[in-house]
């Protein structure tokens, strides 16, 4: 049966693997929470500005980076519970990169930046903000411009690492009830 309270199937769960033609049910019968059942607000703010120099004929140099400030708070539709707005204090997130043109068509490059993403509207289960994601990117690669422009080409090698990256904890889905908003 469908409850449209808490927007939730109820029954016992469907077994693909003894699926029997003559005994269907039209309802799905696992919990099946509407995927539009939160209502995040987040508002993000950002000055970026970068810096390009031709330190010599073939070479260039990119510097720059980004001032970041977000805020969050979470609606649950279905209970009505708001999670208390967050304010994230500004960040800001270097870049930098160095270009050398190999012919008119070629040119190579390696670049660095720093990572920085907010989530602080995801939740432990016991009801914590997660810790930002921080981290770096790494990259070289090769550019070609073919074609007389027409035609880009391109090769390259990275490597970003991330601390504070959020996965699904399987014994707490989300909203998990630790969650303001669960």
């Amino acid at each position: 049966t469908y409850d449209n309270d808490s927007q939730a199937y109820s029954g016992f769960a469907y077994n693909p693997f003894t699926y029997d033609p003559r005994n269907f049910q039209t309802k799905p019968t696992t919990f099946a929470r509407a995927a539009g059942a939160t209502t995040l607000e987040r508002e993000q703010t950002g000055l970026y500005g970068s810096l390009r120099l031709a330190i010599a004929e073939r070479t260039k140099l990119l510097l720059g980076g980004r001032a970041s400030r977000w805020e969050t708070s979470t609606l649950n539709r279905v209970t009505g519970a708001t999670s208390a707005a967050y304010k994230q204090s500004t960040v800001f997130t270097p870049f930098t990169a160095l270009t050398y043109d190999l012919t008119p068509v070629w040119t190579t490059y390696a670049s660095y930046a720093t990572i920085f993403r907010s989530q602080a509207d995801r939740f432990t289960a016991a009801g914590e903000r997660l810790d930002a994601v921080k981290g770096n990117n790494v990259e070289l690669g090769l550019k070609g411009a073919l074609l007389d422009g027409r035609l880009n080409a391109s090769l390259a090698l990275f490597r970003t690492l991330e601390d504070n990256r959020s996965s699904v904890d399987p014994d707490h889905p989300s909203p998990c009830a630790g969650s303001p908003t669960g």
